[in-house]
């Protein structure tokens, strides 16, 4: 069923009539309406025994309808245990089918336009599959309601065509006056389901980052933001049940005052000997059984409203744009995929990737362009990369991987590696000329047959219960091949001493890999990666939770698996392990940049330093200059009194040595 065509009718037929549930369901129905029509027939049967048996006196009469009356009892019974099951049947098959039309939808390979939480989106495939699904029961109860109603107004009519006409329009003002009532309902149910769904997701997305929470410290903002949510969600649900339980309550008072007006009616027949004590007995009875069908009866309304609104947002849903537009046009010889497109069309646009001549080398099996200043995508003319000319400026611009090549991808910050590895993986939806896999453009291949040659797994996988080789392997490989893991992958992703540590790989991990540390998940993840039969695999920063053994470890296990691999990362270890690193233009002119204001910077202060030595140098001459001119004005203007202390120290010096002889 493709989304465009869904619509709220096409979903109740998904729910109650696939599968030939059709049948079931009316036979259901059939025995819900044979069970109501054999409550109306106890009254009716205890008024015949009260005027045949009890008021004759005759015990023959007595013994015969009281053995009807069990009959009777045995037929509703079992016809109401009967359509039960068959009702539990056709609830349960048509839930099913819903949910998987909502998750086929979730998890399409064309992916979707619109962004929805994980709580939303759980709410609408658990919650509001589940109402739509219970439509069938409406249609059951409310088809056996209907029925007791009209076996009911028949009865009357049989007794007193007054009464019968009487409890006819009773019933119809009843009906019109509780569905006004109930017109609130449905944008009440829709504000309840959307609170709910908006709690879930705000819960979700808390127990999903706890461990990074609590790194934070910031367990104190998750648990304030899940009160916010989760009072607006308290405050919807009792608004929705109060209007809910007004509309029961009144509902309740409009059928008691008017089965009280009946009742009367009834007693003021059998005083004027209009209908006998049997009858009365039997318009009593009727009038009791007729408050619960008609208390039921109005409920219909704003059964069916709240019901609505779910189907609403089950079909919002489905029904959502694809973020990848019909594309099947595929050329044939690409390693065995079936092609559709025409080779002209094609190599129009194949572009430096895509085009090669007779001589050349094979393309590279995934090639793509880094063009802008803010993104990583790019949009190239059609023939712009024609093989022919091959511009080289232009081709400079384009990142490609062979056979074989651990290529690096030095990105900025993580926001850019999520970028990149959206558009690789085909997430996000590529432009013209730019992305190519296997000499195509991927613009003209389906998303499932780019993802059969490339595979690019978010940074943020998930581990789920169950083993660890059914966590690398997939639930199927593990069955069918439980003992074929490559033991030289588990060795290029450092898994070997986890397993070592767990036992085999057989050992269970926990939910969501609790047995594991957050490096032992990567780990885990990075293995699945590898298993699969991808002829390239992107990785987002494979390694961030890893010890810097470790990491060293994995990189050289990555270099040498012989896969055609692009590593998005920041890492010095990862990004000197492999074979080449591509930097897009960000990245190359923020180096270029760095090392020209580096450069200017060091002229800025060598010359300065230059400066400085100088002033200093012509500061020193200066001073000692000046020391000299002093000195040499202070001896010509006091020759006599620089001689004198000079004299006295030649004739010190003289008496010493003379004193020093004598000794001698």
């Amino acid at each position: 069923m493709a989304p465009e065509t869904v619509s709220i009718p096409s979903l109740l037929h998904t729910a109650l009539l696939r599968g030939r549930r059709g049948w079931t369901l009316a036979a259901c129905t059939l025995g819900m309406m044979t069970h109501q029509l054999g409550e109306v027939a106890v009254p009716v049967l205890i008024g015949v025994i009260v005027d045949q048996a009890v008021v004759r006196q005759d015990p023959h009469a007595l013994m015969l309808w009281i053995a009807v009356l069990g009959l009777v009892f045995l037929l509703l019974s079992l016809s109401y245990q009967w359509a039960a099951l068959g009702m539990v049947r056709t609830f349960g098959h048509g839930e099913n089918d819903l949910r998987q039309l909502a998750i086929s939808r979730v998890l399409h390979q064309r992916g979707r336009s619109e962004t929805r939480g994980v709580g939303e989106v759980l709410a609408v495939s658990t919650s509001d599959t589940s109402r739509v699904a219970g439509v069938g029961w409406s249609i059951a109860q409310q088809g056996a309601t209907v029925a007791a109603l009209v076996s009911a107004c028949v009865a009357l009519l049989v007794i007193s065509v007054p009464l019968g006409i009487g409890v006819v329009c009773g019933a119809v003002c009843a009906l019109a006056a509780m569905h006004w009532i109930s017109r609130p309902l449905e944008a009440a149910g829709q504000s309840e389901q959307h609170a709910a769904a908006s709690a879930s997701e705000v819960a979700t997305d808390t127990m999903l980052g706890l461990r990074v929470l609590r790194g934070l410290d910031a367990e104190t903002e998750a648990v304030r933001r899940y009160r916010e949510a989760s009072r607006a969600s308290l405050g919807s649900s009792i608004a929705a049940a109060r209007r809910l339980l007004t509309n029961q309550t009144v509902s309740s008072a409009v059928s008691v005052l008017y089965l009280a007006g009946l009742t009367l009616a009834a007693a003021w027949l059998a005083l004027t000997g209009s209908i006998t004590a049997g009858q009365l007995v039997t318009v009593v009875a009727l009038a009791q059984f007729l408050q619960g069908s008609l208390a039921h009866l109005g409920t219909f309304a704003g059964n069916w409203l709240h019901k609505r609104a779910s189907a609403k947002r089950v079909q919002r849903l489905v029904t959502e744009p694809y973020a990848h537009g019909h594309r099947g046009a595929q050329v044939a010889g690409v390693d065995g995929l079936a092609g559709v497109a025409d080779v002209a069309d094609v190599a129009d646009v194949a572009g430096a990737a895509g085009a090669e001549s007779a001589d050349s080398a094979p393309p590279p099996l995934l090639a793509w362009r880094h063009v802008g200043s803010a993104g990583y995508g790019g949009h190239t003319t059609r023939g712009e990369f024609d093989g022919q000319t091959r511009d080289a400026a232009a081709r400079q611009r384009m990142a490609e991987v062979r056979e074989g090549e651990m290529v690096g991808v030095r990105v900025p910050n993580t926001a850019a590696a999520r970028a990149i590895a959206a558009t690789l993986g085909l997430r996000s939806v590529p432009t013209p000329g730019q992305l190519f896999v296997c000499g195509r453009d991927a613009a003209l291949l389906s998303p499932g047959e780019y993802r059969s040659l490339v595979v690019a797994p978010p940074h943020g996988g998930a581990l789920f219960t169950g083993s660890l080789r059914e966590n690398i392997c997939g639930l199927a490989d593990a069955v069918a091949e439980p003992l074929h893991l490559r033991r030289d992958l588990l060795t290029a992703t450092a898994l070997d001493e986890v397993v070592d540590r767990l036992g085999s790989l057989d050992a269970p991990i926990g939910e969501q890999g609790a047995y594991l540390s957050g490096g032992q998940r990567q780990r885990v993840l990075l293995a699945r990666a590898l298993h699969a039969p991808a002829k390239v695999i992107v990785l987002d920063e494979p390694t961030t939770a890893l010890d810097p053994v470790t990491e060293q470890r994995v990189a050289e296990g990555l270099r040498t698996s012989g896969r055609a691999l692009v590593v998005l990362s920041t890492s010095p270890i990862l990004l000197a392990a492999c074979h080449r690193i591509v930097e897009p233009p960000e990245i190359s002119l923020g180096l270029a940049q760095e090392r020209a204001e580096g450069a200017a910077q060091e002229r800025a202060e060598g010359a300065a330093q230059i400066r400085a030595e100088g002033a200093i140098r012509e500061y020193a001459e200066g001073a000692a200059q000046i020391r000299a001119e002093g000195a040499i004005r202070g001896h010509a203007e006091h020759p006599a009194q620089h001689r004198a202390p000079h004299a006295a120290t030649v004739r010190t010096h003289r008496a010493a040595e003379t004193e020093r002889s004598g000794r001698s």
